[in-house]
């Protein structure tokens, strides 16, 4: 059983590290088994790492993560800790996209209730400042479910493009498409139906990132760690 956790950064974030490759470690930290970290991404000069605990209902009982509350843990480009994030997400979320960036670090929830399904920005600046919370981006029908949406940036990451793909029985397949620019701007709302609309096969988790690096109909997503 390990006793002390360390966090590994692949510096696979930054563009043109093809040849060689560095590797930084931050100082040691601890390492109890109710602790787990996740590496989320790099914005700016900082790195983000998702801290979350085991609830623990019982000293026999083995726990479980407690994905609704938990810590974002910051990093310089040292691995110097910087500062500590709290989140909670409520039990209405039925997705969540992070979306790191040179200027900001984004985080979508998609939030659902009786009528429809909404999604809210939480932007955060490098360091963990807020800038913006529960900034409403788009609104879908309430039948659909986390694994009909899918976001896609562009190469360059000017261009954000939110889908969400609706199957409706004895109807056409429906598109609902929101084009936004890097810093959320809507650009363009369209709805599509059409017989010859399917939707990508790609794998699609609760917990997301952004699709990038389009080449032809290739698909791929930005590496974590």
């Amino acid at each position: 059983m390990w006793n002390r956790f360390f966090v590994l950064i692949l510096l696979s974030f930054c563009t043109g590290f093809l040849g060689a490759q560095q590797v930084l470690y931050s100082p040691f930290i601890s390492g109890q088994p109710e602790s787990r970290f996740q590496v989320i991404g790099k914005a700016g000069n900082f790195y983000w790492v998702q801290k979350s605990k085991k609830i623990f209902r019982s000293k026999k009982y083995t726990g479980v993560w407690d994905e609704g509350n938990f810590n974002f843990e910051i990093y310089d480009d040292r691995m110097n800790p910087v500062t500590s994030v709290p989140f909670a997400v409520s039990n209405d979320v039925i997705k969540e996209y992070f979306i790191p960036g040179e200027e900001y670090f984004d985080q979508l929830l998609f939030l659902k209730d009786n009528s429809r399904t909404i999604v809210l920005l939480n932007r955060f600046a490098p360091d963990g400042n807020t800038v913006t919370t529960n900034d409403t981006l788009a609104s879908f029908p309430a039948r659909m479910k986390y694994s009909n949406f899918l976001l896609v940036r562009s190469e360059d990451k000017s261009k954000i493009l939110l889908l969400g793909f609706e199957t409706i029985a004895d109807s056409l397949p429906t598109l609902h498409s929101f084009l936004y620019d890097k810093n959320w701007t809507l650009l363009n709302k369209t709805i599509y139906a059409n017989a010859n609309i399917s939707q990508p096969y790609v794998q699609y988790d609760l917990v997301d990132y952004p699709l990038e690096h389009l080449h032809g109909s290739n698909l791929t997503r930005p590496k974590k760690s």
